[in-house]
């Protein structure tokens, strides 16, 4: 697994307000979508092209965070 140093963690800005967490996941890339500047980006890089989210860990985070800002119900 690699670690990613994002700039709002870099920055502090998740403690700035006060974030309960920070999650990074993948994304996906589409070059049709593309204008001229961002595809040479992609090239340069060698970013390859596909859907790489992963929705199993997008819908857990957002259960807990679902969970977390549930009004509590014990009496």
């Amino acid at each position: 697994m690699r670690v990613l140093v994002t700039a709002a963690s870099k920055h502090g800005a998740t403690s700035e307000i006060a974030a309960r967490d920070h999650r990074l996941f993948a994304g996906r890339l589409d070059r049709s979508l593309l204008g001229f500047g961002d595809k040479a980006i992609v090239v340069a890089l060698r970013a390859p092209q596909g859907d790489f989210r992963d929705w199993d860990a997008i819908h857990g985070w957002v259960d807990d965070i679902s969970r977390d800002l549930a009004p509590d119900e014990r009496p």
